[in-house]
């Protein structure tokens, strides 16, 4: 898919998150099934306050978190246990309330972006540039953000 498209459909999916405000979804748990939580890794020396971002994808994994600065950090690995590395620059931006989405290998990332008054900016990995490019104009939406969230569909 050209990146054109992706672009017009990321927007288009942020822009309706904006005119439709939604709430998380509630976590439910099926009452008849046992899940096993595992540790990620024992690599992770950078306090976080344990909250963070993990997506899969293609046997990938992919680790947001924002650190003690606010900056937000990528972790990838080939596999849950590691080792896990930085994607690009440490500190993709300052930025809080952020969530990440893969499509097609490349991870997006959706913040409040702190250097843009609160408002909402999209970033996604340019694996030749071997950094993280804004996509499309960074604070794009009209006000500040109270969350993040961000998926990535085609149709």
């Amino acid at each position: 898919m050209k990146l054109r498209r992706l672009k017009t459909m990321i927007a288009l999916l942020l822009a309706a998150a904006l005119v439709v405000p939604v709430l998380p979804p509630a976590a439910y748990a099926d009452a008849d099934t046992t899940y096993v939580w595992s540790l990620l890794s024992e690599e992770f020396t950078e306090d976080h306050d344990g909250m963070g971002v993990l997506r899969a994808e293609s046997g990938k994994f992919y680790y947001l978190y924002g650190n003690d600065s606010n900056q937000l950090i990528v972790l990838t690995a080939e596999s849950e246990t590691g080792p896990w590395e930085s994607l690009g620059s440490p500190g993709v931006h300052q930025g809080w309330y952020y969530d990440l989405a893969v499509y097609e290998g490349v991870p997006y990332v959706f913040y409040k972006d702190a250097s843009e008054a609160g408002k909402g900016t999209v970033k996604y990995f340019d694996d030749e540039l071997d950094d993280w490019v804004s996509l499309g104009v960074s604070g794009f939406t009209p006000n500040g953000i109270l969350f993040a969230k961000i998926e990535v569909s085609v149709k």
